[in-house]
């Protein structure tokens, strides 16, 4: 199928003068979503109705090649070069780094979710790491178990 043209999405807010480098979708329990875009060095939501909003935590990223996924109405990015990221869809609370432990964060290359637990990829190594049932990684020091492939 051809596309045929565009539509401006963003009305008002932040904005994106660099090229984006990954797109996701944050589907939240309560029916809404919001789109989240990085850029090389900074992380941005976009509302439904087109308001962008500057997620980026203190300081810029490094790479805008993320790695994502969304889990307990979070999204989890990982890029192996910047700490691994979480964002909880309040965007009056910018994205932050996971507060596991066990890893390097920066190592952590990709992210997935299965049967209620996170798991991460470390680079350069066949090693998984996982958390605990239900553990968001978003407040305490949980530590990630290692599985050695």
């Amino acid at each position: 199928m051809l596309r045929k043209g565009y539509e401006k999405f963003v009305t008002s807010g932040a904005t994106i003068n660099s090229a984006i480098r990954t797109m996701a979708t944050l589907d939240l329990a309560d029916g809404t979503s919001q789109l989240i875009i990085a850029t090389a060095t900074k992380l941005y939501a976009v509302s439904e109705v087109g308001v962008v909003t500057d997620i980026s935590k203190s300081g810029n990223y490094t790479s805008g090649d993320w790695q994502t996924v969304v889990y307990n109405n979070r999204i989890y990015l990982t890029n192996v070069v910047d700490a691994a990221q979480v964002y909880s869809c309040n965007i009056a609370n910018p994205a932050a780094d996971v507060t596991f432990t066990g890893v390097t964060l920066s190592n952590l290359i990709n992210v997935t979710a299965h049967r209620e637990k996170l798991y991460f990829v470390e680079k350069s190594t066949c090693n998984l790491w996982y958390g605990a049932l239900r553990t968001t990684g978003t407040a305490g020091s949980p530590t990630l178990t290692k599985f050695d492939l």
